[in-house]
């Protein structure tokens, strides 16, 4: 989460252009977001923003990675779609680093 340096908003991750800002929706200010973390993961023709994370906090569980064939990978649940809606499960191979997601 990042704070407007002007007007102590918080600001919003858009793409402007193909680049990547964080932007105050209050007062309009934009500073460039650094893409040097950024993973982009491809599923179903669609593309899918991931903010590279330290996932070494997060549980693990037994799952089959597609990429490597690993047995183990990170899990977390983000609410991608309406509230009344399951979350999606994604999970990130602890041997590749592969991400892939899951809808429930």
């Amino acid at each position: 989460m990042k704070y407007c340096p002007k007007c102590k908003e918080i600001m919003s991750l858009k793409q402007i252009d193909n680049q990547l800002f964080y932007v105050c929706d209050s007062c309009g200010y934009k500073e460039p977001y650094d893409t040097s973390n950024l993973y982009v993961d491809v599923v179903r023709e669609e593309r899918v923003l991931v903010l590279q994370k330290d996932t070494t906090a997060e549980p693990t569980v037994k799952v089959e990675c597609p990429k490597c064939g690993n047995d183990e990978a990170y899990t977390w649940i983000v609410q991608t779609r309406s509230g009344d809606e399951g979350g999606t499960v994604f999970y990130r191979c602890t041997r590749c680093k592969y991400t892939w997601r899951v809808y429930t």
